[in-house]
């Protein structure tokens, strides 16, 4: 679940989606996922959440990532610039 500016080229955005896909299937795929930490701006419309991730092959990785509410649902918040 996550968002797209509406200008963001989406060829890029499911080249990277299709990379992110591989690497989790190499691993065996998420075992699970914690929230380790959770940053809510003011207007609680968007937060920084800190996760650790673990995969079947018992790998952990640690993402920061920015979220927004859009229709009471949190989503990713994906942004082009920055990857």
């Amino acid at each position: 679940m996550t968002t797209l500016a509406e200008d963001a080229d989406p060829e890029i955005y499911y080249a990277i989606m299709e990379k992110v896909s591989r690497s989790i299937a190499q691993k065996g795929g998420v075992e699970s996922i914690e929230i380790v930490e959770e940053r809510m701006a003011e207007d609680e419309q968007s937060a920084v959440v800190r996760t650790l991730i673990t995969y079947a092959n018992a790998e952990q990785q640690e993402e920061l990532c920015d979220v927004v509410k859009v229709d009471e649902s949190w989503r990713v918040d994906v942004s082009l610039d920055a990857k």
